[in-house]
């Protein structure tokens, strides 16, 4: 994902700008969670999500219960459904609607 493309998707839920994003990237490639798959112009890279990457991924998805800030965690769990399977995916909406009917 670009920041371009990241201005598109996920801004709307998450603000992030690029004195966050790639500092956050070099430390995530550090860790194993991601990977530069290509290098382009002006030392442009691409970052491809590793295994690692995906398991801690779907680990937050399914154990974090996120918290209700201006950077919605809900709003960011909601938008990263489709990389779930059905059945996670069910039980993540569950425990957010669980979540909102508790408030009140």
């Amino acid at each position: 994902m670009s920041v371009f493309t990241f201005e598109l998707s996920l801004n709307h839920v998450w603000q992030a700008g690029h004195t966050q994003i790639y500092p956050e990237l070099v430390k995530m490639a550090a860790d194993g969670l991601v990977r530069a798959e290509a290098e382009g112009a002006r030392g442009r890279k691409t970052y491809t999500v590793t295994e690692e990457g995906r398991r801690q991924l779907r680990g937050w998805m399914v154990e974090h219960v996120p918290a209700s800030t201006i950077r919605s965690e809900i709003a960011l769990q909601a938008f990263l459904l489709p990389l779930l399977e059905r059945d996670e995916a069910i039980e993540v909406i569950e425990r957010i609607r669980a979540g909102f009917a508790a408030s009140g």
